[in-house]
């Protein structure tokens, strides 16, 4: 039934040598995971961890599984394929993905000037390649011009890796030519001021991508599937366009004999639209690859925040492709191709966007996780891909309908405890809802409305509209009682600031809900620095409402995604600019007199007076409301915090929390 509800998506499709399943294809993404650094292998090799997030991937149901980038490199310990023993290494992973009925592809490339790494790593880290000296976004130095030797024993090396990728058991590989990395700065004028045989002309431009696709071509043979991704679009002042890239794709297609086109846009420069976050449309770039798809004859794939089948589906019904790409959807939930194709859409556990687990991990130091999902990551450790069943069937009360709460109650559950949840509110979801009322944040409805769906299928006994006190508790007699209470918002008025307890004075959370309404004239003071005091100015600027925002830090929102290139914080910074809201940093509140608001400079203290300020609305963080678990420790003999009230952190962290207790009950 729901293979006919979706009849172009599970539908089988032949890419050059390669037979899929399905259309549905797992982008290749970088992974980072810890265990490598345990298990002594480098950066790149894929480890048993690596594995068995790919296997699990597989085995929910997706056609096509891409690994990750593989690194190309003159420098032969940033070469993945100079690794002893590579081709048994990638050997591993296709047994594993064939086993689960999937094909398995990988990327081969070279970063180029985007290189990776920090300040401090002078001496062992080389120079990077680029074909001209211009600095990446990404990249504090000015990298080596390649010589056209040096050209030719690049398209040599990539050439070793496809036959390399071949021998290891791979049913694809893809020539990266997008994001930014050493073949796209060859194609961009922006980054190619080369003067010889490679630069210059569009076809002089193009001579490095065409002879390393047709270099590989020869080494795998034309019994093999070859592809290329592509960047539509730079989207920076001074890139190639989509016009300019429709001109190209013609070239590359009738100079080599590429089996696909995987479409996505962006690099580095361009901030956060390689891996849009919440504040792009789903299936944002879907246009992009309807474009050069009417240019060939060979199947082009589209990718860019797709993570509803409906919609899926009705992009290959409409010919804007004829591949799905996912990334992030299917990291939020690896089962996502089964449960569509069985009819159980709604127990799709969507990626919301955050880019807090993926693109974020950059910053975590943990590898690739995800905010809906703390199994990323753990898929080979015991009790998290398999829950293990409960030895002892507990009655267990919940305190609290936030993410954190959500998660043990479902992990409880479906380890076979009796389970009650008990909300204060009038629904699930926490803070998530509230996060929800923002402008380009309505994916954080995802969670509420996700919870609720599994409680019902686990027949959670969900209680709202009942704040749990302690003679409740006292009187439902639980074995065990999990703490998930939250948070409370600090007042402004702890950093002594004269008038901050005027009426006029509201707090963030209170706008966005709606249980206040504020005044045309808006201040918006940020000592959080989070996205929240940003979000409310969007929120009230969509409005019409004309509002500054204060921060005594460099800039604000210091505490926003700063990975990479700001992904969160630039698409935020651009809607705000856009609608005229001031943003002052370095700029710290002294006194509020109705409304006159002083505020002065952080570094120099000369004040400033802003007159008829309707409102202030502070941002000052949020601290634990953990009264409910104190007044209790000592009297139950198996009690937990979890989310908030433990500490006040991210969803990310939140739900990990509650993974964490309701495997431990």
């Amino acid at each position: 039934m729901a293979d006919q509800q979706f009849p172009l998506l599970f539908s089988p499709i032949k890419v050059g040598a390669m037979n899929l399943r399905n259309r549905i294809a797992m982008l290749a993404h970088g992974l980072g995971f810890p265990q490598n650094v345990v298990q002594g292998l480098p950066s790149g090799i894929p480890g048993p961890q690596y594995i068995g997030y790919w296997e699990e991937r597989a085995r929910g149901g997706a056609g096509w599984i891409g690994t990750q980038a593989s690194s190309v490199s003159l420098n032969p310990s940033q070469n993945v394929f100079k690794y002893p023993g590579i081709v048994n290494v990638l050997r591993n992973v296709s047994d594993a993905i064939h086993a689960q009925g999937a094909c398995v592809t990988t990327q081969i490339f070279n970063m180029g000037a985007q290189v990776s790494g920090a300040p401090n790593q002078v001496i062992d880290f080389p120079t990077p390649f680029a074909p001209s000296n211009v600095p990446s976004a990404h990249c504090w130095r000015i990298p080596h011009q390649l010589t056209v030797e040096e050209i030719k024993e690049f398209i040599r090396l990539f050439a070793e890796a496809g036959a390399i990728v071949r021998e290891g058991g791979y049913d694809a590989v893809e020539v990266h030519l997008a994001h930014g990395y050493l073949h796209t700065q060859f194609m961009s004028p922006m980054t190619n001021l080369r003067e010889d045989q490679y630069g210059g002309s569009l076809q002089n431009r193009l001579r490095f991508p065409l002879e390393t696709i047709n270099a590989v071509r020869e080494a795998v043979g034309d019994d093999f599937t070859v592809g290329i991704r592509v960047s539509a679009d730079e989207f920076v002042e001074g890139g190639y366009t989509l016009d300019d890239m429709l001109e190209m794709i013609p070239l590359l297609v009738k100079g080599s004999k590429i089996d696909y086109i995987n479409v996505i846009v962006g690099v580095y420069r361009s901030a956060s639209t390689p891996c849009p976050p919440s504040y792009f449309p789903t299936a944002t770039w879907a246009y992009c690859a309807a474009a050069i798809r009417k240019l060939v004859n060979i199947p082009v794939m589209c990718a860019g925040r797709i993570n509803d089948p409906v919609q899926a589906d009705q992009l290959l019904v409409d010919n804007q492709a004829d591949l799905i790409g996912m990334c992030r959807a299917l990291i939020a939930d690896p089962q996502w191709p089964n449960k569509a194709r069985e009819g159980r859409v709604d127990e799709i556990r969507k990626c919301i966007a955050c880019n807090e687990g993926c693109w974020g991990r950059r910053r975590l130091g943990t590898g690739t996780t995800c905010s809906m999902n703390p199994v990323v990551g753990r898929e080979n450790e015991p009790g998290w891909l398999t829950l293990k069943p409960a030895d002892i069937k507990k009655k267990v009360m919940i305190a609290g309908g936030g993410p954190a709460g959500l998660e043990a109650a479902r992990i409880a559950r479906l380890r076979g405890h009796d389970v009650s949840l008990y909300e204060k509110g009038s629904e699930l979801g926490g803070n998530a809802n509230i996060a929800a009322k923002a402008p380009g944040r309505l994916d954080f409805a995802e969670v509420g409305r996700y919870f609720s769906h599994q409680m019902k299928l686990l027949d959670v006994d969900v209680r709202l509209n009942t704040e749990v006190t302690p003679e409740l508790v006292r009187q439902s007699k639980p074995d065990a009682l999990v703490v998930a209470t939250g948070s409370i918002p600090l007042p402004l008025t702890m950093y002594r600031i004269p008038g901050a307890d005027q009426e006029n004075v509201v707090e963030v959370k209170d706008v966005l809900s709606g249980k206040v309404q504020v005044g045309q004239n808006v201040l918006v003071v940020d000592v959080d620095h989070t996205i929240q005091a940003l979000s409310t100015a969007d929120f009230l600027a969509t409005q019409g409402k004309k509002v500054e925002v204060i921060s005594e830090e460099y800039y604000v929102g210091t505490r926003i995604d700063n990975i990479v290139d700001d992904n969160v914080r630039r698409p935020l910074y651009q809607r705000l600019l856009e609608r005229g809201v001031v943003l002052s940093p370095l700029t710290k509140a002294k006194e509020i007199r109705g409304k006159t608001v002083v505020v002065a400079n952080a570094v120099t203290r000369a004040e400033r007076v802003i007159e008829n300020v309707d409102n202030v609305v502070y941002c000052c963080g949020d601290r634990e409301n953990n009264a409910l678990y104190y007044a209790l420790r000592d009297d139950l003999k198996e009690i937990y915090q979890v989310g908030d009230c433990a500490g006040v952190r991210k969803l990310l962290q939140a739900v990990y929390d509650g993974a964490i207790v309701g495997r431990r009950i």
